[in-house]
């Protein structure tokens, strides 16, 4: 089992010493492989190791919006095959996720995004686009990067016919995204761990809004990075 592997968060984090009475936010990107598999278990047993409650936030209807560019989908059919590949990363990763020995919640990302709040959190990410030039240029970078990327991914040939399309779709994903980040730090959750840099876009909301650096409000949603090695690499 050598090429086990291990999780550990990236930066040198003062935090620690309040992670043992502290609940720990885990946002999930139905269908990366980073939480999938052997990663997923070492994330698990990283949360295990520090925290005292775990709460899943399994991104999966919000999905929709890039499945309608690469599938060129109907919004309601790309609804569909998001929330079935939500159902089924549940019941892939249940033997996974039962492993936690703490209280656990699993909150679909529904729950936001249907909750009659949501429209309040979502006006405040317009006017935000609207009014700070900042956020707007980040989420514009952002969605231009995450089209290119599905050019390489998918095919110019399939994407480039609907370019503006796919901008918008991922323009209204970047402000879904941040507007259920607020969200979730009325859920009460201390933390919120993932195993990649957070995007331009959501880090201006962290500053915006939560946590600015070594400044943060007491009680508010702070970001932990994740990363992963092979058990026994000390790199």
């Amino acid at each position: 089992m050598a090429d086990r592997i291990k999780a550990t968060f990236s930066q040198n984090t003062k935090w620690k010493k309040m992670f043992c009475n502290a609940s720990c936010g885990l946002p999930i990107s139905v269908g990366q492989p980073y939480h999938e598999g052997g990663k997923f278990e070492a994330t698990i047993s990283l949360i295990n190791k520090y925290f005292s409650k775990c709460v899943i936030l399994l991104c999966d209807s919000l999905q929709r919006h890039t499945m309608m560019i690469y599938g060129n989908y109907s919004e309601d059919t790309a609804y569909e095959k998001a929330i079935s590949e939500g159902d089924l990363w549940l019941a892939r990763n249940k033997d996974r996720y039962a492993g936690l020995s703490m209280p656990l919640e699993i909150h679909r990302w529904d729950r936001w995004h249907k909750s009659a709040n949501y429209v309040y959190y979502n006006n405040i990410i317009e006017r935000l686009y609207k009014e700070n030039m900042e956020f707007r240029n980040s989420v514009d970078f952002c969605a231009k990067k995450f089209v290119n990327h599905y050019m390489q991914l998918y095919g110019k040939e399939i994407i480039l016919p609907r370019y503006n399309e796919a901008i918008k779709l991922c323009t209204n994903y970047l402000k879904e995204e941040s507007a259920i980040l607020l969200m979730w730090d009325e859920e009460k959750i201390d933390f919120e761990a993932y195993p990649s840099k957070n995007n331009k876009a959501i880090s201006k909301v962290y500053e915006s809004f939560l946590y600015k650096g070594e400044n943060y409000a007491s009680g508010r949603l702070i970001p932990l990075n994740i990363k992963f090695k092979k058990k026994g690499d000390n790199k």
